[in-house]
């Protein structure tokens, strides 16, 4: 068997994912199993990967604590922390150890630091052997709450693409996100490539972004919403036993983030939620005598997804993001 393979049993317990050895000791990242009798279907839930995103953090763990092993079918994967050293940081976005997003990481085949170990990992021990995958997000730290959506990723293979978004409209977001085109400004990102439910979609697994929550905060509703989500896609997939009551959502498409020209004091003049038009002023930047450096208008009609809550930014990066009617 291969070293550091996982074993599976029935119950629940608390373990770790090795994730690779270090000069001094080791790194893994703390797992929860609940299984019943069977392994299938087993789904994956994961969080942190944005570290300070605490709702999605939060409700992941009370999953845990929810199900229990005698009543479930099949097998649940929670791995809660997956950008361990910055939660353990308390530092917002990327790995602090070595600057890279792991978020579009996946599947950790694009270089060797730590970020790309644990994107790595993952994805070949736990990813490949779930049926389902839910990662979930929302506003970090530094960021306000995000809109309550759902993304999903096409990537042509019509079974899963339709799975996946089915899956999302079970969640029951207020929005539902095609993300399969992803700009900064004008520009088409080279995401959602990289991103783990792209990955994993790619392999055949339907996969879902459920997001909620945001300002460092676990608050206690968007921690609510986010866990009743998981436990929708749970009845929905067979490991629980109930009924899901239809939800209705608003379908959006393409996800856009607007960027900065220059170093700043960034002044958001809309919230999330707001319904813009194509050229509405959403931000300004000045520097610190008042004069205006730059003016972030909305390139299409659409609905504010986030904003950032830094005063000071820097050029080049994102103020505030949008999704298209």
């Amino acid at each position: 068997m291969e070293k550091n393979s996982l074993r599976f049993r029935s119950g629940r317990y608390y373990t770790n994912l090795p994730i690779r050895d270090r000069a001094a000791g080791s790194l893994s990242l703390p797992m929860i199993v609940i299984q019943g009798m069977s392994a299938r279907p087993t789904l994956l839930v994961t969080a942190g990967s944005h570290p300070t995103e605490y709702a999605g953090v939060e409700a992941a763990l009370r999953l845990s604590r929810m199900l229990n092993p005698r009543k479930i079918r099949g097998r649940v994967i929670i791995v809660p922390f997956v950008n361990l050293l910055g939660f353990n940081a308390r530092a917002p976005g990327a790995c602090p150890e070595d600057s890279v997003d792991i978020f579009s990481a996946f599947p950790g085949t694009g270089g060797e630091t730590v970020s790309y170990a644990i994107a790595r990992e993952l994805f070949e021990k736990v990813v490949r052997r779930a049926d389902y995958v839910v990662d979930l997000h929302g506003g970090e730290l530094n960021e306000s709450e995000s809109l309550f959506l759902a993304w999903y990723c096409k990537v042509g293979n019509v079974r899963v693409d339709r799975a996946s978004e089915k899956l999302a409209r079970t969640f029951g977001p207020d929005y539902v996100l095609d993300a399969s085109k992803i700009w900064v400004n004008t520009k088409r990102s080279t995401l959602p490539k990289g991103l783990l439910v792209y990955e994993a979609a790619r392999l055949g697994k339907p996969a879902i972004i459920g997001e909620g929550g945001g300002s460092g905060r676990a608050g206690e509703p968007e921690v609510r919403r986010l866990l009743e989500g998981l436990m929708r896609v749970c009845i929905a997939i067979g490991i629980v036993r109930g009924e899901v009551n239809e939800r209705p959502s608003e379908r959006v498409r393409d996800l856009t983030l607007l960027t900065t020209q220059y170093d700043g004091l960034l002044s958001c003049k809309v919230r999330v939620g707001d319904r813009v038009s194509r050229g509405d002023l959403l931000a300004e930047l000045r520097d610190w005598e008042g004069s205006v450096l730059q003016r972030v208008s909305a390139p299409y009609d659409g609905i504010v997804e986030i904003t950032v809550n830094w005063m000071p930014v820097r050029a080049g990066e994102y103020v505030l993001a949008m999704v298209r009617y």
